[in-house]
């Protein structure tokens, strides 16, 4: 899979008025050729080019599907919602319970997930906040970056009772281990850390080297609804996997601190999440390719996309094959890999996708254009 495509934004105002000549610019990229650009022009429920190289069908005023060259097909996807916070934004999280979180610069904003009105502000870091995310409850928030701090705060009074130090450098990425009792980070300083949230506490601490850019935990026992009773139990069956800018991706036994395996790609590793059913995971580099590895047998290559050469931001795994992946140049497309089709999430021009996340019936992005677009999740599935 080497072809990328991408249409103009707000398309599906263009197209969802009575003028019957709107038209709207879309692109059909090989990754090592030129883009092949056209002229969408609307008739009736039909689009497609004067040509006839390109062909579509408007399903409805948010999802438009296009066949082009009478093979590749592609569906663009339009925002249900978009909520502008005029503040770029550098990470994203979103709660089942209706919460939104954001962060921008040294800022850190609540906001409701259906109305996207502001709730509080959150303003006790001291450098750029690089990510954020609200623990599974819902109702607290984590957040680390510049100021080599990790904070732990109420996301509904602001208050933060909780502080983490250790890292002597800026702290990139954070995940939670389980429901957050504890949780693990990354940063430049090249550690990897372990921290109890309850004692405020470092439980352990493994140097990899290097600038380490994104984190997250593997649960090997995923399916198992076992009872942990303290720290070191609650580690068993548990993997840290870290990304780094030299170009590994790395496996920890968190347990015990012993780096299992590294991987070796061909850039710098700018995201690492695991799949929906924790057996592999899923790896975003600099140099656009996304690939999946086996957690069981790391050093396999389940598959590689290399759609485009622009950076892999932010990744979401969807589940049965199907990954969304948002780039630097503004793009958000979901790769199916058992199928050649692609869904594309139309948005920001050339805005970087900073943040992608979701609820039962919604996906959000966030870009440094300061918006958050939500999208219908049954539209994707």
């Amino acid at each position: 899979m080497n072809v990328s495509y991408s249409i103009e934004g707000g398309w599906e105002n263009r197209f969802g008025g009575n003028e019957s000549d709107a038209s709207v610019w879309a692109t059909r990229k090989l990754r090592d050729a030129k883009g092949d650009h056209v002229d969408l022009i609307k008739s009736g429920d039909e689009v497609g080019t004067e040509s006839g190289k390109v062909k579509g069908q408007l399903k409805n005023n948010k999802v438009l599907t296009l066949t082009w060259d009478g093979a590749d097909e592609v569906t663009f996807l339009a925002p249900q919602k978009c909520f502008s916070f005029k503040h770029p934004i550098t990470s994203l999280s979103v709660s089942s319970g209706g919460l939104g979180l954001f962060t921008s610069d040294k800022k850190v904003l609540i906001f409701d997930a259906q109305s996207g009105e502001v709730r509080r502000e959150f303003t006790e870091h001291v450098g750029e906040i690089y990510c954020g995310s609200l623990f599974p409850s819902g109702i607290v928030g984590l957040t680390s970056g510049a100021d080599m701090q990790i904070k732990i705060w109420s996301a509904t009074d602001g208050k933060c009772p909780v502080t983490l130090k250790g890292h002597t450098k800026a702290v990139n990425d954070t995940d939670f281990i389980e429901k957050g009792r504890n949780i693990i980070s990354c940063s430049k300083d090249g550690c990897i850390k372990v921290w109890n949230c309850a004692s405020s506490s470092c439980t352990s601490s493994t140097d990899i080297g290097g600038t380490l850019n994104s984190c997250c935990v593997i649960d090997l026992n995923k399916t198992n609804e076992s009872v942990h009773i303290d720290d070191k139990e609650a580690l068993d069956h548990k993997l840290g996997v870290v990304g780094s800018e030299h170009g590994e991706v790395i496996f920890v036994q968190l347990s015990s601190n012993q780096i299992l395996h590294r991987y070796t790609c061909n850039s710098a590793v700018n995201k690492v999440i695991p799949s929906t059913n924790h057996q592999s995971v899923l790896v975003g580099c600099e140099n656009g390719e996304v690939l999946e590895l086996d957690v069981k047998n790391p050093a396999s290559l389940i598959f590689s996309i290399h759609a485009s050469k622009s950076p892999v931001i932010s990744l979401l795994s969807l589940g049965e094959g199907k990954i969304l992946c948002g780039r630097q140049d503004g793009t958000c497309t979901l790769y199916n890999t058992r199928s050649s089709h692609q869904i594309v999430l139309s948005g920001p021009d050339y805005e970087r996708i900073t943040g992608i996340t979701r609820d039962d019936e919604y996906i959000y992005t966030g870009s440094r254009d300061g918006v958050v677009r939500k999208y219908k999740v049954v539209n994707l599935l």
